[in-house]
């Protein structure tokens, strides 16, 4: 970033650390960023970025290898926060954002009502969000995973486990014959929904 005409290096979260390590008042603050910084177990993001991400058309970002749920809930929820302060609402043109593992949101409610508001903002910077999950039931199951669903305009059902298509076809007011159809569909086949009819 630049002050003046001087530019200056973006700070890292270890920067920010050693800054409150002589601050009485940080000391709780310092403590609890231990993990986030150095060679802490949560220490992913304390570096600076070697990619220009303003000349890419598509970005992808990777975070397979993280195997801890919580961590990669973590990681998935900077980075997401991340894309929409960065780019969904600085840049004017269409763009879309794609969510995999969103059922990771739904497992906690701040995350959730956090990712509904995602939903429902999006159009006013000309973005679209798209939520895709191998678990749906985390969704049908819980009041803030309903209401993210209820956001959603269009939604495309794939092939579903047994013990599930049933809630499923509840759920969406879908026919009985639909739930066989769920259960044997070929990869690429799917119900699609549009503003909640099939």
């Amino acid at each position: 970033y630049r002050i003046g005409k001087v530019k200056k290096e973006m700070p890292t979260l270890s920067t920010l650390h050693e800054k409150l390590k002589d601050k009485n008042a940080c000391a709780e603050l310092y403590e609890l960023m231990k993990p986030l910084v150095g060679d802490g177990s949560l220490s992913m993001f304390d570096c600076k970025t070697t990619v220009d991400l303003r000349k890419s058309i598509v970005i992808g970002f990777d975070l397979k290898e993280i195997r801890d749920e919580f961590t990669k809930f973590l990681a998935t929820l900077v980075v997401f926060d991340f894309v929409w302060t960065k780019f969904v609402q600085k840049d004017k043109q269409k763009k879309s954002v794609i969510l995999d593992e969103a059922w990771l949101f739904v497992k906690y409610p701040e995350s959730a009502a956090y990712l509904e508001e995602i939903a429902r903002r999006g159009r006013k910077y000309r973005a679209s969000l798209v939520i895709a999950t191998q678990n749906i039931e985390e969704f049908i199951s819980r009041e803030e995973g309903r209401a993210i669903i209820n956001a959603c305009s269009t939604m495309f059902l794939l092939l579903q486990n047994p013990a599930v298509s049933r809630d499923i076809v509840r759920e969406f007011n879908l026919s009985e014959g639909c739930a066989n159809l769920l259960e044997t569909f070929s990869p690429g086949e799917a119900i699609m929904l549009l503003n909640g009819s099939a």
